[in-house]
């Protein structure tokens, strides 16, 4: 009995080992290897944190396109504005991801966000998704921003109210900043499921060009900015290629 045990769980640490994880929106965010909700500090922050956009001056767009290897990657575009009204910051963005099962989503998210107070924001997304197969679903997202010290920061998203992604991120000067995100971090059997992942990136700006390097859930993330325009390179079965833009 104890045999069948010990080689049920090695089968299910196998088998969350092999399991490829679908890639996350974003550039910028993906080059971080997805380790994104502490930082969110560009309008990418509509997905990953919506408490972020508090912390943007001004209004921008942004475009990301997964240019190859399309269905490894699961999210296929995202488009996303962010923009600002006295105590309320709000976006917009729109998603479409292919499932594993062949189902295409398009998601329309409406983000607001508010700042509490100098070390405190919260925000929420209400989203709205369309299948290809005739199904529709309405989702909502809760998250928040919290600045420990001025070099220290933590955050959460708490997507569709089901997956508790806590984060951490670290200044270690103006120039580079260290995270980490845990996805699906309250669900007890996660980790043998294999929906227990670990996220962690670092950000190193030199001028005007952005250096980024990553594990998003066991693969490994390159990317490169310069001023609006971002690539990311992810090593999954092949490489898989983002662009992004923002004005």
């Amino acid at each position: 009995m104890k045999k069948a045990i010990i080689i049920d769980v090695l089968c299910k640490l196998l088998l969350m080992v092999s399991i490829p994880a679908q890639g996350c929106v974003g550039s910028r965010p993906l080059g971080m290897g997805g380790a994104f909700i502490s930082l969110a500090d560009s309008v990418e922050a509509v997905y990953w944190n919506p408490a972020g956009l508090t912390q943007i001056d001004g209004e921008y767009i942004h475009f990301t396109l997964t240019v190859n290897e399309k269905d490894q990657m699961g999210y296929r575009s995202f488009f996303a504005f962010n923009k600002n009204f006295n105590n309320i910051s709000a976006g917009f963005s729109y998603i479409t991801r292919l499932r594993s099962w062949n189902v295409l989503e398009e998601w329309y998210v409406v983000s607001l966000a508010r700042k509490i107070n100098r070390k405190t924001s919260v925000g929420i997304n209400g989203r709205y998704e369309v299948h290809s197969n005739g199904f529709t679903d309405e989702q909502i997202d809760l998250c928040g921003l919290y600045n420990l010290t001025d070099q220290l920061r933590i955050g959460f998203l708490y997507q569709s109210i089901n997956n508790f992604r806590p984060s951490i991120s670290y200044r270690i000067n103006n120039n580079t900043v260290i995270c980490m995100d845990i996805y699906n971090a309250l669900h007890n059997r996660a980790i043998l499921s294999g929906e227990h992942r670990i996220m962690w990136g670092i950000e190193s700006l030199i001028h005007d060009v952005g250096i980024r390097l990553g594990m998003y859930a066991g693969d490994w993330t390159f990317g490169v900015g310069y001023k609006s325009i971002d690539m990311t390179v992810m090593n999954r079965n092949n490489l898989i290629i983002l662009l992004g833009f923002t004005i």
